[in-house]
């Protein structure tokens, strides 16, 4: 009899713990967290390479104007803040170019071009991690050339366009490739040249340039005192 009881209530308990392993977990599920949204809002920095092919022409009154084409590399870096309403990407940007020395094969004119710098709006259209976008403002050069080997420069202001596509690697990181066109106008100036005699002379340069670069750009934060604050 000790026997069946035993049997019993062995059965019991085994169909009591399959009953319940049947049963719906009372356990909660984990919360679902969604990915954050990517933006295009806030403060960033970065860097740049690229090529830049110049239009320069030497013009002196009474002489035939002289046109020099150089092809100068440069490395920059570059710090801004746009806004994200929506899928319009608002922003400025500011700029600094170091540009090779690279001058014409005319021994007589010479272009001489150390640094760029420019002060730029900006506008895109969001596609997600794609920013197509247009770009243009003010920017500032130097005229530094040689005439017959003689020097002159001056620091000038003009302007630059252009346009770029930009692509969110990461939540801080995008990559860009882009095209400018700059415009400086021309400047004039006046020399004394002695040979025999001593003569007042005139030239001018006009100087126009095309640039093609790609870059990095890490982005900082939404706040637009982002890196002050991270440094302080």
């Amino acid at each position: 009899m000790k026997r069946i009881l035993l049997v019993t209530v062995a059965v019991a308990a085994f169909a009591a713990q399959a009953l319940a392993s049947d049963l719906p977990s009372t356990k909660e599920a984990p919360a679902f967290v969604p990915p954050p949204i990517f933006t295009w809002t806030g403060v960033y920095t970065g860097e740049h390479v690229g090529a830049m092919w110049a239009n320069a022409e030497f013009s002196s009154p009474g002489l035939p104007s002289v046109s020099v084409d150089p092809v100068m590399g440069f490395f920059g870096g570059h710090y801004g803040y746009q806004y994200q309403y929506g899928q319009w990407v608002l922003g400025v940007q500011g700029e600094y170019d170091v540009i090779n020395e690279n001058s014409s094969s005319n021994p007589n004119f010479r272009l001489h071009e150390r640094w760029l710098a420019s002060v730029d709006g900006k506008v895109g259209y969001a596609m997600d991690r794609w920013l197509p976008y247009v770009i243009g403002g003010v920017a500032f050069s130097e005229m530094n050339h040689y005439v017959g080997g003689v020097h002159f420069n001056k620091d000038v202001t003009g302007f630059d366009v252009g346009a770029g596509l930009e692509y969110g690697i990461s939540e801080n990181w995008s990559a860009f490739a882009e095209y400018r066109y700059y415009d400086f106008g021309k400047a004039n100036w006046s020399s004394t040249v002695c040979g025999v005699a001593c003569f007042n002379t005139t030239h001018g340069l006009s100087k126009s340039e095309n640039s093609a670069r790609i870059g990095l750009t890490y982005h900082i934060g939404p706040h637009p005192f982002a890196l002050l604050m991270n440094i302080f």
